[in-house]
């Protein structure tokens, strides 16, 4: 089933996935993040806190506090981390760039 309703609407993450390749660590130690990573996998990778009350993945925390759909190059900014939207397929965000606000 979950295999039918990826191919309508793209990636799930579960906790069966391997988050571990949905990471990718930069060499100026940025973040390579597929949108489906899950907070507490962000969390754990950044050392930090975001809140998992209100979203699961990153790419639903980017979504929702932008508040619309966004495009390539904008970015939020979250417990001293800017999460950065780098490629998006339709209205979904595939890949977010995290590094540190300075």
């Amino acid at each position: 089933l979950e295999d039918c309703l990826e191919e309508l609407v793209g990636e799930i993450g579960d906790e069966h996935d391997d988050d571990d390749v949905s990471v990718q660590r930069q060499p100026n130690g940025d973040f390579l993040v597929a949108g489906v990573t899950t907070i507490s996998r962000v969390n754990e990778v950044l050392e930090s806190q975001i809140s998992e009350d209100e979203y699961d993945t990153v790419g639903g925390l980017v979504f929702g506090l932008l508040g619309h759909v966004p495009t390539v190059g904008e970015f939020v900014v979250e417990h001293q981390w800017n999460f950065r939207v780098e490629q998006l397929d339709g209205r979904r965000i595939q890949t977010v760039r995290i590094s540190s606000v300075k």
